[in-house]
Order: structure tokens, then sequence, then C-alpha cells
């Protein structure tokens, strides 16, 4: 099933992405909801399902959760009231899910992705179901410690209409949700899940057969399960075959779809109203006071850097990628060795040298870092020994350090005469390619020098030092 897409077919695409709500705890206990590789550790009876526990709505979970429904810029509902969804699966211990059926919390709002609106239909909260684990020898083990974490199930209107633009509006949301510090969305621990609902008609015709892909666990997998979904139905109506509504998996190791089971509807699961948990007024005040709480949005944040920081595209959306590095960026911007002056400069310098993971330096160390790389007060074959010198020392002065090491650059005519003598008489070949209008050969000479100073010639100078003799 190689190759493009047939043209006189669309794919309709639409996402369900489950977000855990980070740092409020399980959401009708008092258990813990923090990732263990300990199975069934965080756990209770009413977690474990046991006849007679009756669940609490924990409080906590409101204010985050409004928080991302205005960061869709959602309307939000004037109270939360649950319902129990029905199933029978060994992950739901009570036989039923608790929920939001008839009114979700928010609804509407949109992100734009490659300036299209993708209409966002409802958010709403639900408890996570329990981890089942196949393991090798085909048993099933399961673990309930996430059995009860907080869920927001976020769904979209089907405006995608390809892998990219799904993969491209999941990333969106996953820094709209970091950013807002709902949740750490890590897909490998499972704190973002997404199913992917697709199907295939031509254009005019009514909707095809939907199948849903389930828990894609990377937007680097959402995106090749989607395309290679839109091609297997394509084959199908080609052949004159009907598409069959189930529910597939995501093969990693095939990059195929394959088979679970049939796709359940609504009635199948028997919403009713949760008796157990009285409905929670959400008042106006607390929407208003996380709406004033939100923080900038991550477009808005790129735009304000190339803008007002001169930071090129590339630079912008890579510091704009990280929340934490973007934080860090903008902390070391407002130091005053930096503030209006080398914006750009320190851009480079938190990519490159503090967010491979390796340098540990204080925001006000890595401003003075940069100002004397900025003001030609420190060479660049130096600058990976002074990180070094103060790196995990957050009371090290970077200036002192680079002064006491001699790493500093030498502007010293002298000095530089004395060294520029040397490289001369012991490169005697370089100079006579020099003299002979090679002037490459220069850069031979000057790679002497700077072995002679330790890195530490000013490069211009020494160069006018070389020429002169």
């Amino acid at each position: 099933m190689a190759g493009e897409t047939n043209r006189q077919y669309e794919a309709v695409i639409g996402l369900e992405i489950h977000i855990e709500v980070k740092g409020a705890g399980k959401m009708f206990c008092g258990c813990p909801a923090e990732f263990s590789l300990m199975p069934n550790v965080n756990v209770c009876p009413i977690c474990m399902g046991y006849p007679g526990a009756l669940p609490r709505f924990n409080r906590r979970v409101l204010a985050p959760a409004v928080r991302e429904g205005l960061m869709l810029g959602a309307e939000i509902a004037p109270e939360v009231r649950f319902d129990r969804k029905h199933y029978f699966y060994p992950d739901l211990p009570k036989g039923y899910q608790i929920t939001q059926a008839e009114l979700p919390l928010a609804s509407g709002g949109a992100i734009s992705v490659g300036g299209n609106a993708i209409r966002i239909r409802r958010m709403h909260m639900e408890e996570d179901a329990a981890k089942v684990n196949y393991g090798a020898d085909g048993a099933m083990r399961i673990d309930y410690n996430r059995a009860g974490v907080p869920l927001l199930e976020i769904v979209t209107e089907p405006d995608l209409r390809s892998g990219a633009e799904a993969a491209e509006f999941a990333e969106k949301l996953r820094l709209y949700t970091v950013y807002a510090g709902v949740s750490d969305c890590r897909m490998n621990e499972g704190s973002m899940r997404i199913d992917v609902n697709v199907s295939v008609h031509r254009p005019g015709d009514p909707p095809g057969s939907r199948v849903e892909l389930k828990n894609i666990n990377s937007f680097a997998f959402m995106r090749a399960a989607i395309d290679f979904e839109v091609r297997r139905q394509t084959a199908l109506l080609e052949a004159g075959e009907a598409v069959p509504q189930e529910t597939r998996r995501f093969s990693e190791e095939t990059g195929e779809t394959l088979p679970m089971r049939a796709k359940e509807n609504s009635a199948e699961y028997r919403y009713l109203p949760e008796r157990d948990i009285a409905p929670v007024p959400v008042s106006a005040e607390l929407i208003e006071t996380e709406r004033a709480a939100l923080p900038e949005k991550p477009e808005a944040k790129r735009a304000r850097y190339i803008e007002s920081f001169g930071l090129r595209a590339a630079d912008a959306e890579l510091i704009v990628s990280d929340p934490v590095r973007a934080a860090y960026y903008e902390a070391v911007c407002g130091a005053n060795e930096i503030a209006g002056r080398y914006e750009a400069e320190t851009a480079k310098f938190c990519i490159s040298r503090v967010f491979p993971g390796k340098a540990q330096l204080t925001t006000a160390q890595t401003a003075a870092i940069v100002r004397l790389i900025a003001e030609g007060e420190l060479g660049s074959a130096n600058v990976a020994k002074l990180i070094e010198a103060v790196s995990g020392r957050p009371d090290a002065d970077p200036v002192a350090e680079m002064n006491a090491r001699e790493l500093g650059l030498i502007r010293d005519e002298a000095v530089l005469a004395a060294a520029a003598d040397n490289a001369i008489r012991e490169n005697p070949a370089a100079v006579r390619q020099y003299l002979n209008g090679k002037t490459a050969a220069l850069q031979a000479l000057k790679g002497a020098c700077m072995k002679e100073t330790r890195g530490r010639a000013e490069p211009g100078q020494l160069e006018k030092v070389l020429k002169e003799k």
C-alpha cells in the first residue's frame, strides 16, 4: 500500500486526545496519581472498585481543567455533572467508567494549524482505566495505579485531512497544555494518549465508515498510522469493498493498522447519570481567575521573539518548543547584561550550550558568559572550559573564574607579536605560500598562534599583527 493517497478520495479525520491532569491526585479518591514503575501501589478500595466504596470528586482537578478549556478558547459549563459509561473489561473493575456524557466541562474553541481552524467539539473530565500489560508468556497483567487518574478528553471536529496535519495539531495542543501547567504530556508514560477516527470518501459523497485507531503514543506513529489507514481504506473502496466500522491498533513493528474489535456505539455504553456524585458548581470567579492566569500562547511567544529579540525563526521555534527552555531563556534575557542587546546571542547559547543537558548554569551565570562572548572578552576556544569551571557551582562568578584560569582573550600587542614571530619562524612553508599569493595559508599561522596562546589570541588583532609582520 505504498505511495500517495488516490486524489479521487478524501480523508476525514478527528482526534480524541486523553491528557492526564498532573499534581492533583486521583479523581475520586485520595490516592496519588504519580507515574510509578512499581505496579499496584497507588490504589485503594475506591479505585479498585470494591463493593460499597463510594467516589468523592477531588476539587483540585477542577482549576487545571478549567484552565485547559480556556487555553482552547472554549466555553466553560456552569457546573460539573458526571455520568456512568458501562463496559466490561478487566481494566475497569467497577464495570463502568465515571465520565461526562451529557454536559462536558468545555465546549467549542479551536487551534489554528497551517492557517486552518481545527475546531474543538468538547472537552470533558473522566477517570482513567487501569493499564493492561501482555507478557511474552501471553498472560494478561493489570496495573491499577492508573485507575482513577483524572483525564481530560479533548474531541475535535472532523476537520483534519492528513496525518501530517493531525500530528501538527496534536503537537500544538501538547505545547498549550504543558505551558498551562495542566500536564507534562509525556507520551512514553501515557500522560498523553491519542485515539484517531479516520474515514475515506469521494468529495461530495456522504462520509464513509469510521475506523478508530486506539492509544497511539507518539506523533510520528500517529502520522504513520493515519497515512496507512487512509491508503488501506482507499484500496478497499477502489476494489468495490465496504470498509467495516471497527477499532484497530497500530503496529510499530510493521507500520500497519491491525483489527482489534468491532466498534461500539454510544447506545451500547448505556450511559446513566452518576448518582453518587452531586453536581459541582463552576463559579464565575474561578473561571476569571484561571483566565487571568493563562500563559502566553506559544505562537505569540514565537512572534515576539522574532520581532522584539531579533531571533531567527528557527531559533525562536526551538526555544518555544520547550517551556522549560523558554522560561530559562526569558529569565536570562531579563538580566542587565543581556536586556536590549544580546537576546539573539543568548538564544544560540541556550540552544547549543545549556539545553543539550550538559551544563548546569544559573541564569545569572549564563547572562555573564554570553556578555563575555558578545563583547569579545572570551573566545570560542575557551567557552567550554569556562562552562565546565562554573557548571554546578551556583555561587561561582564566570568573570572571576575566567580571569583566575587565564581564559580571556589576549589583546596585548607585545604578546601577540611574540606569538606571531614564533609562528613565522616555525612555519616557513606557510609563510612562502602566503607571500606567493595563497592567502589561505594565513590560517595555518593563526592556528599556530592560537595553539601557543591556548586559544586566547583575539582573532581580529592577531590577523592584523600577522599581516604586518
